[in-house]
């Protein structure tokens, strides 16, 4: 009896045990392919971020570099790169394919480039980029140093449309004179030239100039010659107050003539032609239009 006990409890023990492994064994194999699924997983991140990158040959100089490029890369990413990679300013770098000019905006995809496409980058001749601030607007000009500072006045002008006339330019502090050349001030590449505006004024306006007037009143008035000081931007019709207001010609009907020519009352002595010391008659009556 005691020996049946001790193997119905060993074979209990042995029972669980087995439990115990097959346990072990389904979370060894969910563990297996959770790292499965993880690898693929991987695998799967890999193949995609190779597709969106593609190995070109860079050719500078004839001179071959093998490059990864991205299909996301603007040509202009591109060129930064290389100015990093290879010290080649980006404003000096010229991206073809098969003589096709890239464009710095459009991204590489455009342009179909595929595993092995040649890109030839031209080295423009050497010129300094100098950079001009005007105000808060910061300018780039491609120079040589043989340009005169009223080169660089035009050059500024064609691209930002401030007239050469306002702009004065200044070099570490010194004023710029236009029949210098820029080399004279000793700028190199990325050098600084600051511009100050002139600031616009207003076109003079003519003086108005004052008259001194006579007017020659006829006997059926009183004879007189009566002398009248106006600005010459004064209409007859302010004359005849003017005359009135002094109470030296009667508030009768009258008009007004200067080299027999009938005055408008709307008009000014000005555009009469009436000059300084002219003479203006008076005649009684009306007329029924005037001049």
């Amino acid at each position: 009896m005691a020996l049946a006990s001790s193997v119905s409890f060993f074979s209990l023990l042995a029972g669980v045990a087995a439990a115990k492994r097959r346990l072990q064994s389904q979370r060894n194999f969910r563990h297996l392919e959770s790292q499965l699924v993880y690898g693929l997983t991987s695998c799967l991140v890999a193949v995609l971020q190779a597709r969106a990158m593609v190995i070109v040959i860079i050719s500078i100089e004839e001179v071959k570099h093998a490059m990864g490029v991205k299909f996301t890369e603007t040509v202009l990413q591109l060129k930064q790169r290389l100015e990093l990679l290879f010290g080649i300013p980006v404003y000096r770098q010229t991206l073809s394919i098969y003589d096709f000019e890239l464009i710095d905006e459009f991204d590489i995809d455009f342009y179909q480039v595929s595993e092995g496409t040649q890109i030839d980058v031209s080295i423009t001749a050497r010129k300094m980029r100098i950079w001009v601030t005007i105000g808060t607007r910061r300018v780039p000009l491609l120079l040589d140093g043989t340009e005169t500072v009223a080169d660089v006045k035009e050059e500024i002008q064609k691209q930002d449309g401030t007239p050469m006339k306002r702009l004065i330019l200044f070099f570490s502090g010194t004023e710029m004179e236009d029949h210098s050349y820029l080399r004279e001030y000793g700028a190199i590449d990325d050098s600084e030239i600051n511009v100050i505006l002139r600031p616009v004024t207003p076109p003079p306006q003519p003086q108005t100039r004052r008259l001194n007037l006579v007017v020659k009143t006829t006997s059926l008035l009183n004879s007189a010659n009566i002398p009248v000081e106006m600005d010459e931007t004064c209409t007859v019709r302010e004359v005849r107050r003017l005359l009135l207001g002094k109470k030296l010609l009667p508030p009768d009907d009258y008009f007004f003539i200067h080299k027999q020519r009938i005055l408008s009352e709307n008009k000014s002595l000005y555009s009469h032609g009436i000059k300084n010391g002219d003479h203006l008659h008076v005649f009684k009556g009306t007329v029924s239009s005037t001049g």
